[in-house]
């Protein structure tokens, strides 16, 4: 590999000295008019005003010999300024043969060592790596004349049809090739790039390689590589990342850990093969992004890390983010065949700033990757050292969270918020949902409770607790004749991906003795959007046991209700951003009338969330909403709240129907 190298850089050096001897000559000769001009110009002030200094110190001539001598004085000039022109285009003529005989010998030399190189040898185009010049030992390896490979693209060549070569000088990567003859030939090529050219181009040297080092090598070569995409892997990437920062020593870089954004629904819905070949869009959209200033590297799963060597500060980091989300949501854009995600997420770390090696930097960048997915995805972040103070309660909270978990829901409990009914006032239905109270840690806020148990991989145990407790409350109070459902509560993806989860609704239903219908399980729209059959299925025996199914938070996914038609679902939730103002604002009015109408036709019963006015509660009863819930009627209440509040609103009821008619329509 070093002799390898080696003979590239030759070439290399070769190629470019030829390539800069004709630009010195071509640039000479270009100058060379102006460079006459100004010895010219110069040449004719020093003689005027030595000339007319002569005249003057002479005794006073005659106007005869006035004139005889200033005719003497132009003929001369004009011999010394022919003479001095002569000698400047002929030492500038010689000057340029002299540099194209130099040239010439140059790439004569260079011809001749690259056609004798023993090793295959290609000059290609930089971009697209269309060769320009193949030497013998190449034609001969890949079984086609010179005249036949120049011209084409290398990529063709290489067996799978998609080669990734090396980008940077010093990079190598291994092969399969295709002979002409339509025999394999496994090879193991390193790239430089070649300066000084005006065609960007690339030198590629190549050894062929036999069956057993090529085997090795390939093993080599695949335990830092990742499959899918032919990119480094994460072990390579952090070896790269430590011996860069030994390199540049107290020079800045940074790093950008990119994420897709809901990637996981492309391989639970179209499978792991769809998946892999968005990877490999997107690796390949990233890659022409690729300066020698740099890598990039497949982390994990759906996970990219660049390391960019020249950004030095955040406002650079984030320009060059900007550039990879552009790259990404290209190639999304490109997935016709699939429901690709629409782009992906960025966390940023930089050196010395945020680490001093490369697992402080990818850990800085996850944490950054975190608040850029929590604050809505599809945007940057730059990492900020309280991030790990957030990073380390939440740890602690994931322990103490497990803990409770693991002792029947130790400060875990749920509070109850009612549905009513548009047409008659009735309650219709509640909604089930968790708080957690813990010892050391005292009130954590909701979306923080289910940060926690995401990240720490306890949704499925909380989501469990969470239907266990609420079909009990629901058997307690049927058996008081408080309240008899339907009660709902909401489920998590993860849930909805395993078999187990089926069992366990059932299993509660059963040892209840609940009746069909009288718990409810609430799906964002987002989830019910991508469901693949496995979840479709799942849903769906829910539904035939007797478990309601009700899509949360309609309109924010942009989906049709006809995409429901495949699922057993009783209600649709329409979400808080519709229902706001919706008395005053015109689109969100079409778009809800549009959804009630939908609804309507497909026979589902409709709950408009977060109703906090009277305005918005009368627009929705006159366009036929079903119920709604909200802080209207009450916020999520303890189990003794409820109780109040029920209490309240049947003395309220029976005040309204003892009333006289004209009060009671008041």
């Amino acid at each position: 590999m070093v002799e390898q190298q080696s003979m590239a850089d030759g070439q290399r050096s070769l190629l470019a000295a030829s390539e800069d001897t004709y630009r010195r000559a071509r640039l000479g000769l270009l100058r060379q008019p102006r460079r006459i001009v100004r010895r010219y110009l110069l040449l004719a002030i020093a003689w005027l005003a030595t000339t007319d200094l002569l005249l003057a110190s002479v005794l006073p001539l005659t106007h005869g010999q006035r004139w005889l001598f200033t005719v003497a004085k132009g003929a001369l000039f004009v011999l010394v300024s022919a003479g001095l022109i002569w000698h400047l285009l002929r030492r500038s003529l010689s000057d340029y043969l002299r540099q194209e005989r130099l040239a010439r010998t140059a790439r004569q030399d260079y011809a001749r060592l690259f056609a004798s190189l023993p090793v295959p040898a290609l000059l290609v185009h930089d971009t697209d790596l269309r060769i320009l010049d193949a030497n013998t030992a190449a034609a001969s390896a890949l079984g086609y004349p010179c005249e036949a490979l120049i011209g084409r693209h290398f990529e063709q060549l290489a067996e799978d049809g998609n080669a990734l070569v090396p980008l940077h000088a010093g990079h190598s990567t291994i092969l399969l090739l295709r002979r002409a003859d339509g025999a394999e030939l496994p090879m193991q090529w390193s790239a430089t790039t070649v300066d000084g050219a005006s065609t960007p181009r690339r030198l590629l040297v190549g050894v062929e390689m036999t069956a057993q080092s090529h085997a090795d090598a390939l093993h080599r070569m695949l335990t830092a590589t990742d499959t899918p995409t032919g990119l480094p892997n994460r072990a390579w990437l952090s070896t790269r990342i430590d011996e860069h920062i030994r390199t540049v020593r107290a020079q800045r870089f940074a790093v950008l850990l990119l994420d897709l954004d809901h990637f996981r629904s492309v391989n639970e819905v179209h499978g792991h093969a769809q998946g892999d070949r968005l990877l490999r869009a997107v690796a390949t959209h990233l890659r022409n992004l690729l300066d020698e200033h740099t890598l990039l590297a497949r982390f994990s799963g759906d996970e990219f890390v660049l390391l960019a060597s020249t950004a030095s500060s955040g406002e650079q980091a984030l320009a060059v983010a900007e550039y990879a989300m552009a790259a990404v949501a290209t190639a999304c854009g490109q997935m016709d065949a699939i429901a690709a995600p629409s782009g992906c997420s960025v966390g940023i770390a930089l050196y010395p700033d945020h680490g001093g090696d490369a697992d402080s930097l990818l850990s800085a960048a996850d944490l950054a990757l975190g608040l850029a997915k929590r604050g809505g995805r599809g945007r940057a972040q730059v990492f900020d050292p309280p991030m790990r103070l957030r990073e380390t309660r939440h740890a602690e909270l994931g322990t103490h969270l497990r803990d409770a978990l693991r002792t029947d829901g130790d400060g875990l409990y749920l509070r109850y918020q009612p549905q009513y009914s548009l047409h008659d006032g009735s309650l219709t239905g509640m909604e089930a949902l968790v708080r957690w109270r813990g010892r050391r840690d005292g009130d954590v806020p909701v979306a923080e409770l289910i940060e926690v148990a995401e990240r720490n991989n306890l949704m499925d145990a909380l989501g469990s607790w969470v239907l266990s407790e609420a079909a009990a409350q629901l058997a307690r109070w049927r058996a008081q004749g408080l309240y008899a459902g339907p009660l709902a509560v909401n489920v998590s993806p993860n849930q909805l991906r395993s078999d187990a989860f089926v069992e366990l609704a059932r299993a509660q239903m059963r040892d209840h003795h609940l009746p069909a219908g009288a718990l409810e399980l609430e799906i964002t729209e987002t989830v019910a959007m991508h469901v693949g059959d496995g979840v479709r299925r799942r849903i769906n025996a829910l539904a035939n046991s007797g478990v309601a199914v009700v899509i949360d938070d309609f309109g924010t996914g942009y989906s049709s209700l006809a995409h429901f038609k495949r699922l057993q679902v009783c209600k649709l939730k329409i979400d808080v951003l519709f229902v706001r103002n919706v008395h005053q604002a015109r689109d969100s009015q079409a778009i809800v009338q549009a959804m009630l109408d939908m609804a309507r036709a497909l026979g589902l019963k409709t709950v408009a969330e977060g109703v906090e006015q009277r305005a918005e509660e009368r627009w929705l009863r006159e366009h036929d909403c079903d119920a709604v819930q909200g802080f209207l009627y009450a916020p999520p209440l303890r189990e003794d709240e409820l109780r109040q509040h029920l209490a309240s609103r049947r003395m309220a009821a029976t005040g309204r129907a003892d009333a006289p008619a004209h009060e009671r329509e008041s």
